[in-house]
């Protein structure tokens, strides 16, 4: 993308003032709301200002387009979940078994993944949005770089490289089940306990 495509879709000024995070804020969670409860093509500037109760002109201030939004939308839930990974960077948390680890650490993930509940909405507009696409190779190389460090601490021998690929083609398949979730809408606990099983068995190769 070039440097005037990216310009053009960021936030066209940064909230500073509490008042301006607030309203950013208000404008995140009512696209929230709009994807989850009416889908990706109710989603419009004119919509999102009319549900915040906002003019378009005050949410055009900080962005631009939907786009813009979807995009800063995306990067807010995607950090969400890097900070679910991170939590779990604690003493007390390896203290347990390894597989008890990555089995709570996955069912947390797995759990706020569904209650969040824009996931397959998101996914259409990664297909409509390069952009979106872009934010989440980054997200997930950062998810892998975040998965070696915790593998690691739990014990495993093997190298950073061979870990990485490791979380990488566990990322690959989580995704994978999302698609699966999307075309065939199993239950909420079929769904984890199947993902987990999967988890369970990738994961534990690196600790053999």
């Amino acid at each position: 993308m070039s440097t005037s495509s990216r310009t053009s879709l960021e936030k066209r000024k940064s909230p500073v003032q509490e008042r301006s995070q607030q309203r950013v804020q208000l404008i995140l969670a009512t696209t929230r709301a709009l994807l989850r409860e009416q889908g990706l093509n109710a989603v419009t500037t004119t919509s999102i200002a009319s549900r915040a109760g906002i003019p378009v002109s005050s949410l055009y201030q900080y962005y631009p387009n939907k786009k813009a939004i979807l995009m800063a939308l995306y990067e807010d839930y995607l950090v969400k979940l890097r900070e679910l990974f991170a939590q779990y960077d604690q003493p007390k948390y390896f203290e347990q078994g390894r597989m008890e680890f990555i089995e709570q650490l996955f069912k947390h993930v797995n759990k706020a993944e569904l209650r969040d509940e824009i996931e397959d909405e998101l996914e259409k507009a990664m297909g409509i949005y390069p952009e979106l696409a872009e934010i989440d190779r980054q997200h997930r190389e950062k998810i892998a770089e975040i998965m070696v460090e915790l593998l690691r601490k739990l014990g495993s021998r093997w190298s950073r490289a061979k870990l990485r690929r490791l979380a990488l083609f566990s990322y690959a398949l989580n995704a994978g089940t999302w698609d699966y979730r999307a075309e065939v809408k199993p239950r909420a606990k079929e769904l984890i306990d199947w993902n987990m099983t999967v988890t369970h068995a990738i994961l534990g190769k690196c600790f053999e």
